[in-house]
């Protein structure tokens, strides 16, 4: 089931907050989730558990992801964390675990467990977490939309223009006005 029908069904969020959530994700991109978190106050630990079942894999801790150990860190290099939106949790023995804000495609899965020679065990995080832990984690900085989304979820009030405004708020767009109609004699254009 989709993580967008979990959260309605759930009663996570309201019917109108997910459809205004998918309609900014059209209109400003991201994903879905961020979306959500900017136009509802959600328990984030409900959101987690949700965001791990509509992947099939086990959540991440809810809130900030904690720091890595620096074994589990340098194996993880910075552009395959940034290219894939992961960032290491831990290293369980034979195993890196991972925090994911979508599940790895499996290709990748298996080139790095095999490249590191090492079982990998995906953790459900939202984006904006792992986002956040990867700024701590690689020095990688945050998008704007990612530290004023992190200020709300900390209880700030983020500065104005702080996210995209809400769908009803959007400023009236400007018809460009028709070229003139050129008077035709006989079917032929007026020279």
């Amino acid at each position: 089931m989709s993580l967008s029908s979990l959260t309605v069904q759930r009663e996570v969020a309201t019917m109108r907050q997910v459809e205004e959530a998918l309609a900014r994700q059209v209109i400003y991109g991201g994903d879905f989730v961020t979306n959500l978190l900017e136009v509802a106050r959600l328990d984030e630990g409900v959101l987690v558990s949700l965001v791990g079942e509509s992947l099939g894999i086990a959540p991440a801790p809810a809130g900030e992801l904690p720091p890595a150990p620096e074994g589990a860190r340098a194996l993880v290099p910075p552009e395959l964390a940034a290219l894939h939106s992961v960032v290491p949790l831990a290293l369980e023995g034979n195993t890196l675990v991972l925090a994911v804000a979508d599940t790895l495609p499996p290709d990748v899965a298996a080139h790095l467990a095999f490249a590191l020679g090492l079982s990998i065990d995906q953790r459900a995080a939202p984006l904006v977490r792992v986002r956040q832990a990867m700024a701590r984690a690689y020095g990688v900085p945050l998008e704007r939309r990612m530290e004023r989304l992190l200020t709300r979820l900390a209880g700030g009030v983020p500065a104005s223009g702080s996210m995209p405004p809400p769908l009803g708020a959007a400023p009236p767009v400007a018809v460009a006005p028709s070229p003139p109609l050129r008077a035709t004699t006989r079917g032929m254009p007026a020279a």
